[in-house]
């Protein structure tokens, strides 16, 4: 599985912590030189950070060799090889996408990130098309938009999810700016079942969301904590959009399902160690991951959180996971155990064996 890419959200948690950090500091009733110095830097650290990783968003949707649209996991072709589209890392790359155009009142900029967001639909409905070996969940494809056919962990059942969160909010965008006729031609039909790329993906989520498939990792075959977190969201949020143009039979559909989710989700957690687990009912994959112990977790709490009261970060359960994953990387890396080191670096997971 990629590294590289996970890399770089963790590195976005970090920075995560920082916001939140400068946050509290800020509502402080007073602050030290030290405090204010320290609240400076951070906020510069993520300016600049934040300049950094959009330069490089852009340059890896729609490189000139591949079909436009085209979101390549990283630039390498060899020693890994992760020129590809991974289903997964667009939909979470494109979300960011859609957020960074938000924010930008600058029109050529909105321009650029408009057509890179028009490309990314238009290939995502293309491989939609594609015949691969197992529909909508396929993770990966060839950067010209042909099916990837070799050996690899499918089904992944989170992607068409997180793809369809992309595009919603996309929908959203649109919707506000007068495209409503443009969102039911091409994201989702509210008188066809199936008609839209959104609602396709809606669809198979609804229908297969119950189903193995492999995790975030590549790795693991089974039920996952993450995969559900973001498959309850794009569920929730296509209700909304489907009842935003008028299609309450799909929105009952979806959100009866997403409650199901959530009842699932309430099983991950093992009481004897006091922490959710990342996998149930493991069918296939690595046999090692003993303590089921992962940051797919977190992460899954990061990309699937509506803000609407479930599992927040404030829950007890949710903290204690997050305790037990620290504690077990100030095990795992020796760097932790150095008292001139702010922050504990943390990993996937503390059996993690890829890349030696």
């Amino acid at each position: 599985m990629k590294k590289n890419y996970w890399i770089h959200t963790l590195l976005l948690v970090i920075a995560f912590a920082f916001q939140t950090q400068a946050q509290a500091q800020a509502k402080a009733p007073s602050q030290t030189s030290g405090q204010n110095s320290k609240l400076t830097s951070n906020n510069s650290w993520l300016e600049a950070e934040s300049n950094i990783a959009i330069a490089h968003i852009l340059e890896n949707i729609s490189p000139v060799d591949a079909r436009p649209g085209a979101v390549i996991a990283a630039p390498t072709r060899r020693d890994p090889n992760y020129y590809y589209h991974w289903v997964r890392d667009a939909g979470l790359t494109m979300e960011a996408v859609v957020s960074e155009y938000r924010s930008r009142t600058d029109a050529n900029d909105r321009n650029i990130l408009r057509k890179k967001l028009s490309d990314y639909l238009d290939f995502s409905e293309h491989i939609q098309n594609v015949s691969t070996l197992t529909g909508l969940g396929e993770p990966k494809f060839n950067v010209d938009g042909t099916a990837f056919n070799g050996p690899w962990g499918r089904p992944q059942n989170d992607s068409p999810a997180l793809r369809a969160i992309s595009l919603i909010h996309w929908a959203q965008v649109l919707i506000d700016e007068g495209q409503v006729d443009f969102i039911r031609n091409r994201l989702f039909d509210p008188k066809d079942p199936i008609a839209g790329v959104i609602k396709k993906d809606l669809n198979y989520v609804s229908i297969h969301w119950h189903e193995p498939s492999f995790d975030l990792w590549e790795e693991v075959q089974g039920d996952h904590f993450y995969t559900r977190m973001v498959q309850r969201r794009a569920l929730v949020e296509g209700a909304q959009l489907a009842l935003s143009l008028g299609d309450s039979k799909s929105a009952r559909v979806y959100s009866r399902q997403a409650i199901e989710i959530e009842q699932d989700l309430g099983r991950f957690w093992d009481e004897s160690r006091g922490y959710f687990v990342a996998t149930r009912n493991q069918v296939a994959g690595l046999n090692y991951k003993s303590s089921n112990l992962d940051t797919a977790v977190i992460l899954g709490l990061l990309h699937g959180s509506l803000n609407d009261g479930f599992l927040p970060f404030s829950d007890p359960k949710v903290q204690s996971t997050m305790e037990n994953i620290v504690q077990a990387f100030v095990r795992t890396y020796r760097i932790n155990q150095r008292s001139d080191i702010p922050g504990v670096a943390i990993g996937r997971y503390p059996e993690d064996r890829y890349g030696g």
